[in-house]
């Protein structure tokens, strides 16, 4: 992903960028944590199904 440079932009509104960049990456991870887990809670809950017949 390419970020644009604005020639304006001070240090503090580049710093905001990264920031804001930052916590869309934590929100994505946490989604990914959270896709993850509850696929493996289906494989579990699925195994134990079968287990139990």
């Amino acid at each position: 992903m390419m970020t644009q440079v604005d020639p304006d932009a001070t240090e503090t509104d580049t710093n905001m960028d990264k920031q804001s960049t930052t916590e869309l990456n934590d929100t994505n991870i946490y989604k990914l944590q959270l896709a993850v887990m509850s696929i493996v809670n289906s494989i579990i809950e699925f195994k134990g199904a079968i287990d139990f017949m």
